[in-house]
């Protein structure tokens, strides 16, 4: 790492000009002691998620089950974080004008010391604003990637999916998921919440040519499994 002042610190230096300084002599003094440390955590800062945490957070074994209900989320994923890379370029060329303007009227002989010391601010804000763009529009491409690499994965490991028609999947998956919350019905959920749940699961059911669950029944099999859990000593 080099010992070139980074945009960020050679702004705030800038702010000692003012009339009335942003910080004691003292602060700024320790600001400059940190300006390679503050340039490395500006650089490596994380903006979005991890690998891991898109794994974990996002495509978690209970809401997503099914390595094709997996596959599916990792294309809403990354659809969204490219939309919003392309919306990124729209506001990265609008402020690039923006100081091609500001650089223009800085050359002009025509300025006040006060309409050309808010001409710099405005620069100054302008390259600020450019330098995050860049560090966002590079994070973002790395998520994009990494759903790129987990969406090959996921077909490599389970080819047989269909990976057009994002219905083909839906019954089986929610299916699966509605099976997992059903496991986290207990005697002491409401009625409302089991509804929640039996309901779309009955749903899902017949949707799969498979028997529907009577209520009852299911009512019963969650007070079973809720009593199961309790140690016999404690009956």
């Amino acid at each position: 790492m080099t010992n070139t002042p980074t945009t960020e610190i050679i702004l705030l230096e800038k702010a000692k000009s003012t009339t009335v300084p942003m910080m004691s002599d003292d602060l700024e003094d320790r600001l400059a002691e940190l300006s390679n440390e503050l340039e490395e955590t500006y650089e490596k800062r994380q903006i979005w998620r991890t690998q891991t945490e898109m794994m974990f957070s996002v495509l978690e074994d209970s809401k997503h089950p099914t390595p094709a209900s997996k596959y599916w989320q990792c294309v809403r994923e990354q659809s969204v974080f490219y939309e919003q890379l392309v919306q990124l370029s729209f506001s990265y060329r609008k402020n690039d004008i923006a100081i091609l303007e500001l650089e223009e009227k800085l050359e002009g002989d025509d300025l006040n010391r006060y309409e050309r010391m808010n001409l710099e601010v405005d620069m100054d804000s302008a390259i600020w604003a450019r330098e995050g763009m860049q560090i966002q529009a590079k994070d973002r491409m790395r998520e994009i990637d990494l759903w790129s690499q987990i969406k090959t994965t996921l077909v490599e490991g389970n080819p047989e999916f269909d990976t057009e028609d994002v219905n083909v999947h839906q019954a089986e998956s929610y299916l699966k998921r509605m099976e997992n919350k059903k496991e986290t019905l207990t005697a002491g959920s409401s009625y409302s919440e089991i509804l929640g749940v039996l309901g779309p699961l009955n749903t899902l059911r017949r949707l799969c040519d498979l028997p529907q669950i009577p209520i009852k029944e299911s009512m019963k099999e969650i007070n079973n499994h809720d009593i199961n859990k309790i140690p016999l000593s404690r009956r």
